[in-house]
């Protein structure tokens, strides 16, 4: 049977601590028997999950089209914040998802690198753009400048966190076995030959 309790916290690391202790002393039960339903809306439910499922709570993360779908057939039309709460804590009861499993370290860590290279590959287009469209208008010598020195150090970065990715996988087993597996050509490429 759910009791519902609401009570608010930031969205920051020293309230997820505190959410912990809370739910701990609102239950009265150990952490590993508690289950805690997250709903997973873009990268701000990561932080929390992983600071609940280290102090030893089952944590599910669940897409937001199944609680919507669920909450759905429930009759329930209005998205508010406690009706939401309250609807997430009955998907737990009823479906019994199954706990999150979060990504190794090592992987989180190459994806947010990865992002980031991204980031400075996209930076380094619109900063040629910005130069096609200075020498278009006639902007100032000063502009020209600034581009040119973004230009050209955006590059420089962009090998350095190259080779800090390279460097990442090579340091981790399973993600150099990913990468070679990634970079074999597929089956349906390779030439087998056959003897009769």
């Amino acid at each position: 049977m759910i009791r519902a309790v609401l009570k608010v916290f930031s969205n920051s690391r020293d309230d997820f601590e505190r959410l912990s202790d809370w739910i701990v002393k609102q239950t009265k039960a150990e952490s590993k028997d508690v289950r805690i339903v997250v709903g997973a809306t873009s990268i701000y439910p990561e932080p929390l999950a992983y600071t609940l499922q280290r102090h030893g709570f089952v944590v599910c993360v669940i897409n937001p089209a199944r609680t919507n779908d669920f909450s759905k057939s429930l009759g329930n039309t209005h998205k508010i914040d406690a009706k939401d709460s309250h609807m997430l804590a009955l998907y737990g009861e009823r479906m019994r998802p199954s706990a999150w499993v979060p990504e190794p370290e090592e992987a989180r860590e190459l994806k947010a690198f990865i992002a980031r290279l991204e980031a400075l590959s996209a930076d380094l287009k619109r900063e040629w753009n910005r130069r096609e469209k200075a020498e278009f208008s006639g902007s100032s010598d000063q502009v020209f400048v600034s581009l040119e020195m973004m230009i050209e150090k955006l590059p420089t970065e962009k090998e350095r966190l190259e080779k800090e990715i390279d460097d990442h996988i090579d340091r981790h087993p399973q993600l150099k076995k990913d990468r070679e597996l990634l970079e074999s050509p597929p089956v349906s490429d390779q030439c087998f030959h056959a003897r009769y």
